[in-house]
C-alpha cells in the first residue's frame, strides 16, 4: 500500500510538473502537439531528410534516469558468502523486504502505425537494488566449545542486480494532449549481481567469529562483526515483465523532442532459479517489482 501511495504522488507530481513546461507551446495550439503524423508536413524536407517531403517518418531516441525497486514475497531466507576470516566457515546472510535506487541507460525506436498507435523498441542497461536489514535466528558454529549454536544475528545487505533489457510496447497517444501511454512485455537478461553483507552477532554473547590458524579453526580478535562482497547463485538468467507506463511529448524544435517517461514493470517469471539460495522456505514467489523514471530525447527522422 505505501508503494502504491508512493507511486502515485509521484506520477501525480510528475504531471503537474511536466505540463507546465510547454506553456508557451500550449498557447500556440494543440497542432504543435501533432508529432505523431505519419507524413512529413514541413515541406522540401531538412538536414535530416533532404528533399523528402511526404514521406514517412519514424523516431530514434536516447534515454537516462533512474529505478526503484522493491522487492517483496519472501523470505528468501539465506545465501552464502565466503567467510572473511576463515575459507571453511562462510557467512550467512538473511534477506526479506526491501528496496533501492539503481540507474538506466538506453536507446529507443519508435515507429508510428498511426497518429494514434505506434511501436516502441527499446534496448537497455539498468541496475535493479534493493537495500535490506534483517535480524535473524540460524544455527552458528561456536569455536569456544566446537558446538553448533543457535544465534541472533543482524544482516545489512545491499544488493545490486545488472541486467540488459530489450522492451517491446505498444505506443498509444492521448487524442490532442501531448501524452502516450505504453504497453507490452520487457526481457531482462542477468549480467551478474553483486551483495555486500555487513554482519553482527547481536546473542548470546560468547559467539564469536572462527578464524583461520595455520590451518585449524581458532578464535583470536573475538569478532563480533564480519563484511564479505560476493556474487551469489541462485537467481534465473533471464525474465519478463509486463511494463505499463506514461510519457510526455515535449517539442524542443520541428525535428526535437524531450520525453519523460513513468514506467512499472511487474514481473511474470521467477527471480529465484533454484534452492541453491538456501532456504527453510524456497521463496520460489520472492521477486522485484520495478519502477522507472527516465528522461529521453526523440528525434525525427
Amino acid at each position: 500500500m505505501q508503494r502504491l501511495r508512493f507511486l502515485t504522488a509521484l506520477l501525480l507530481f510528475l504531471t503537474v510538473a511536466i505540463t507546465t513546461l510547454p506553456a508557451r507551446a500550449a498557447a500556440e495550439g494543440p497542432d504543435r502537439y501533432r508529432i505523431t503524423s505519419l507524413w512529413n508536413d514541413a515541406g522540401g524536407g531538412n538536414v535530416l531528410r533532404p528533399g523528402r517531403e511526404g514521406d514517412y517518418h519514424w523516431f530514434i531516441g536516447l534515454d537516462a534516469g533512474l529505478t526503484w525497486s522493491s522487492f517483496s514475497n519472501g523470505p528468501l531466507s539465506y545465501f552464502f558468502m565466503p567467510g572473511p576470516y576463515n575459507p571453511r566457515h562462510p557467512l550467512v546472510g538473511a534477506v526479506d523486504e526491501g528496496n533501492g535506487i539503481g540507474l538506466y541507460v538506453g536507446a529507443t525506436l519508435d515507429f508510428p502505425l498511426s497518429d494514434i498507435f505506434g511501436i516502441v523498441l527499446k534496448g537497455n542497461y539498468h541496475t535493479r537494488v534493493g537495500s535490506f536489514d534483517l535480524t535473524s535466528e540460524f544455527d552458528f558454529f561456536n569455536g569456544n566449545s566446537g558446538q553448533v549454536e543457535t544465534a541472533v544475528v543482524n544482516s545489512k545487505t545491499d544488493w545490486t542486480f545488472n541486467y540488459i533489457g530489450v522492451d517491446l510496447l505498444l505506443r498509444v497517444n492521448l487524442g490532442e494532449l501531448p501524452v502516450y501511454l505504453l504497453a507490452g512485455p520487457s526481457f531482462g537478461f542477468l549480467q551478474s549481481n553483486k551483495a555486500k553483507l555487513d554482519q553482527t552477532v547481536l546473542s548470546p554473547d560468547d559467539l564469536f567469529y572462527v578464524e583461520d590458524l595455520n590451518g585449524t579453526d581458532a578464535i583470536i580478535n573475538n569478532h563480533r562483526t564480519a563484511s564479505m562482497e560476493a556474487e551469489i547463485e541462485g537467481f534465473k538468467d533471464s525474465r519478463i515483465d509486463l511494463k505499463v507506463g506514461a510519457g510526455w511529448w515535449i517539442e524542443l524544435n520541428k525535428d526535437l523532442y524531450l520525453t519523460p517517461e513513468v514506467s512499472v514493470a511487474i514481473p511474470m517469471t521467477d527471480l529465484v532459479d533454484s534452492v541453491s539460495l538456501d532456504s527453510t522456505e524456497p521463496g520460489k514467489d520472492y521477486n522485484m517489482l520495478t519502477a522507472f523514471f527516465t528522461i529521453g530525447l526523440r528525434w525525427r527522422m
